[in-house]
């Protein structure tokens, strides 16, 4: 994808490459307790209270005296009955009729985390359990916390607006270290050195700030492009295997998306008539497995031209959001489960076979989003196989990227 004008694309930079490199540090702090660690501190037998068995009991009754299906029976007492085990082993006397407000909140924030799904289905069971008190007289604690309990579970406040993507990244990794040597080994990174080792001391550029006609072959084999500079373009292309005759470095989508975001990440300076690889460049070609910060702001930089759309008047439809939205999906804790539709797509028909895709896109949607996918999976920055996958290294890059997009959505408000 050709590189956005700075008049039409916001930045890259700002936030969100901070986020970026704050993960790659391994240096972003959380305050919420979550559930293994919890457990793990407490070490408890786990056995719930008498009264909880009884009244696990007794909401099964409740709810299939209410008419709800079986399975449905089986499903809210199996989430109620983990989350009962969790809850007792993060308060040192667990009341299931007096549940406590704030942990109840921390441990849906660890569900949401999981998968957003997840928080869905397990306010679904609480309340559902938290309207048996009510309606059984069971409730022991204040009415108050019967109020904030009720509302923080209510479920159709819970689920993120269909265009919010950033929530389903699933950050699993706890090692930066070795995210640092995963994402140095991958082809985004080796091209980017040996882009960087191809400039070596300087090139020389045009008066449009580009690399000269005759350097573009060599520059573009440094990332896997087979191209050649020419006066003149064969739009009809070679057809024997030659390099695709190009007149201009701009011609090279993929060499660009290098080049800026070499120069974003400040491995790169390009003045008016020669580019050099800066003082950080020398680290980075070095050792690139420990310049974790450079490594994933690469990443960030890749995943933003390939999934951030040129016109922020209208995202939603635009080929990028199809990008970002199977991008999100490949993140989450369960890259074969879809993510919501646009409202303005059409919905799959029930007689829909196999399972639902990510999003519905029209034929030239559709071939723009293949082809950025390849691109982002020849980069090493998604994994392919019976559904796409961004490995875990890269999460904390592609997060702030989903952010921005989010973000962009939001701002557009309904589209016509």
């Amino acid at each position: 994808m050709a590189k956005k004008s700075k008049n039409t694309k916001k930045p890259r930079f700002g936030n969100p490459a901070k986020a970026a490199a704050s993960k790659a540090a391994g240096t972003e702090a959380s305050n919420v307790l979550s559930l293994s660690d919890a457990i793990a501190q407490r070490a408890k037998a786990g056995l719930l209270p008498e009264t909880m068995d009884r009244l696990a009991a007794d909401f099964r009754s409740w709810m299939t005296a209410a008419g709800v299906p079986g399975d449905e029976v089986d499903r809210l007492s199996s989430l109620l009955m983990n989350y009962f085990r969790n809850y007792a082993a993060s308060v040192s006397i667990p009341d299931p009729t007096n549940l406590d407000v704030e942990l109840t909140g921390l441990m849906l924030e660890d569900a949401g985390r999981f998968h957003p799904e997840m928080r869905i289905s397990v306010s679904l069971a609480l309340n559902s359990y938290l309207k048996f008190m009510v309606t059984t007289g069971a409730w022991t604690g204040p009415t108050d916390a019967m109020l904030e309990l009720l509302d923080l579970t209510a479920t159709d406040i819970l689920a993120p607006p269909r265009h919010e993507l950033a929530p389903y990244v699933f950050h699993d990794s706890a090692n930066p270290v070795a995210d640092g040597v995963d994402r140095a080994s991958r082809p985004y990174v080796q091209r980017a050195v040996a882009l960087l080792t191809w400039i070596g001391g300087g090139r020389p550029l045009t008066a449009t700030g580009l690399l000269r006609r005759k350097d573009i072959a060599e520059a573009a084999a440094c990332v896997d492009a087979h191209v050649v500079g020419s006066a003149r373009v064969d739009y009809a292309g070679p057809g024997n295997g030659s390099p695709r005759a190009v007149t201009s470095m701009a011609n090279v989508p993929r060499l660009m998306d290098y080049w800026h975001a070499l120069i974003d990440t400040g491995l790169l300076t390009a003045g008016k008539t020669k580019a050099a690889p800066t003082k950080a460049a020398e680290a980075f070609l070095k050792a690139p497995e420990l310049a974790q910060e450079k490594t994933m702001q690469l990443a960030y930089c890749l995943f933003y031209d390939c999934a951030i759309p040129f016109d922020d008047a209208a995202p939603s439809v635009s080929a990028e959001a199809g990008v970002a939205r199977l991008l999100a999906a490949a993140a989450s804790n369960r890259p074969d489960i879809a993510i919501p539709f646009d409202p303005e797509e059409p919905e799959p028909q029930a007689d829909t076979e196999g399972p639902t895709p990510p999003f519905r896109l029209s034929s030239w949607r559709t071939l723009r989003v293949n082809s950025s996918i390849s691109e982002l999976v020849g980069a090493g920055l998604v994994e392919q196989g019976p559904f796409p996958v961004v490995p875990p290294s890269l999460r904390g890059a592609l997060a702030p990227v989903l952010e921005h997009f989010d973000e962009m959505i939001q701002a557009a408000g309904p589209e016509r």
